[in-house]
């Protein structure tokens, strides 16, 4: 950042060498260092107290080009040795700042290691309605808990149903157009209202009515399992498509997501 100016002054580099050329072997006071780390992101809540804390479902999350959430997978694909592992890590992290109440971690998956991204110390905005309708937990729900006098046993219990597939993503109809965006377009689109059975979602959030051409809704389509809720999850992009007479689309992703920075 740029102290005298109030400015951020942000610099990429592709290695080291570049990097060392710029600024030596030791950057100057008042900058920050942080890599740039390739590969598939996943996020995991945590919730508890200190020595008390409970890991939940892991997600996929997928990327705009501008590196915005556009897209949340439950359950996620992570192998399930990773799935452990980062479990341990957020609760370890969550000791480490002594938590009370919820925050979640996110890790993006570079060579055979999980590299933590950031920690949100705070109630999620996206995560939690895919990890409701994948295995029924309400973390709402379970937060009270933390703070009230139930029996915190009851956090630890596995959800007595089968866990299902759930696909949640933003999309904008606009000229015509069907875009896949990141979270941003609903906090800029005015009054959102919740409506069941969209185009075949399970539900959506939206601003959209009847006559309107532009408009966007954050999508929640379920399946038995995460490549049935993909299946469905297409056949209301294709239904959406056909309703509005859209005849283009896109679903982009970040340049670098699983490459090197140029």
């Amino acid at each position: 950042p740029d102290g005298a100016s109030g400015s951020e002054e942000v610099e990429v580099f592709p290695d080291l060498q570049a990097l060392e050329a710029r600024f030596g072997l030791v950057p100057p006071r008042g900058r920050v260092l942080q890599a740039y780390v390739t590969g598939p992101s996943y996020s995991i809540e945590v919730m508890g107290r200190p020595g008390n804390y409970t890991p939940l479902q892991v997600t996929n999350l997928e990327m705009d080009p501008d590196y915005s959430c556009k897209r949340v997978l439950a359950p996620s694909t992570l192998p399930s040795d990773l799935i452990g592992l980062f479990e341990e890590m957020a609760v370890t992290l969550g000791e480490a700042v002594g938590l009370s109440g919820i925050m979640d971690v996110e890790a993006i998956h570079h060579g055979d290691q999980l590299k933590v991204l950031e920690i949100d110390a705070r109630f999620p905005s996206q995560t939690p309605t895919a990890v409701y309708h994948s295995t029924g937990i309400n973390m709402v729900e379970r937060l009270a808990m933390i703070f009230s006098d139930e029996d915190k046993s009851e956090l630890d219990q596995v959800p007595t149903r089968p866990i299902r597939g759930s696909v949640l993503e933003h999309i904008r109809v606009r000229d015509g157009h069907l875009a896949v965006c990141g979270e941003q377009i609903m906090t800029e689109a005015g009054p959102l209202h919740l409506e069941a059975n969209f185009f075949g979602a399970d539900e959506a959030l939206t601003n959209h009515a009847p006559g309107k051409d532009d408009w966007v809704a954050t999508l929640m389509v379920t399946g038995s399992d995460l490549d049935g809720a993909r299946d469905r999850r297409e056949r209301v992009i294709r239904e959406i498509r056909s309703r509005f007479s859209l005849k283009s689309y896109d679903d982009e992703y970040p340049d670098g997501q699983f490459g090197e920075v140029q």
